[in-house]
């Protein structure tokens, strides 16, 4: 078979320019390290440490001055690691959860508080029963269902009572 002649042009489609432009193909990837010294090079100015230093206080504040075994001080510690600023703090939660872990007193909490408290103590390490006492959930417990999953994934192997 012959090669077709040059005389001949292939069509040509008239495709609209493209939204993202022409940067991928001409993109050469940076390295993880430009990424990394570019973040912890960031420099901040003295007012914005001053905040940072506020709200620092302001929340060290907050977690020693809550009750201990209150409702406030577990929403407070499960926010803080959340939000993953919880090591800033790392002295005043280990010792509200051992403060914690000692009080411990189970009344009448929503499910979603006893979630929380089982959850930060069995973080740090302390044992607590995923049992209860009467081997059957309070009536006003039954209805509750918003801490039952963060649960569920803390219990040991050899507990099946819950």
């Amino acid at each position: 078979m012959a090669a077709s002649s040059p005389n001949k042009c292939r069509p040509l489609a008239n495709f609209h320019p493209t939204v993202w432009g022409y940067h991928f193909l001409s993109y050469t990837p940076v390295s993880h390290t430009y990424f990394f010294n570019t973040f912890f090079s960031m420099k901040f100015t003295n007012q914005e440490k001053v905040e940072v230093d506020e709200y620092k206080e302001t929340i060290r504040k907050m977690l020693v001055e809550a009750p201990e075994d209150s409702e406030r001080k577990l929403v407070l510690i499960d926010a803080t690691q959340r939000l993953g600023v919880a090591y800033h703090f790392h002295n005043e939660i280990e010792t509200s959860i051992q403060n914690i872990f000692d009080v411990s007193q189970q009344n009448d909490d929503s499910l979603h508080i006893v979630s929380l408290r089982f959850r930060l103590v069995r973080q740090q390490g302390y044992y607590m029963s995923s049992g209860n006492c009467t081997t059957s959930f309070i009536v006003s417990l039954r209805f509750q269902l918003v801490g039952v999953n963060k649960v569920k994934f803390l219990i040991t192997n050899n507990q099946h009572d819950v």
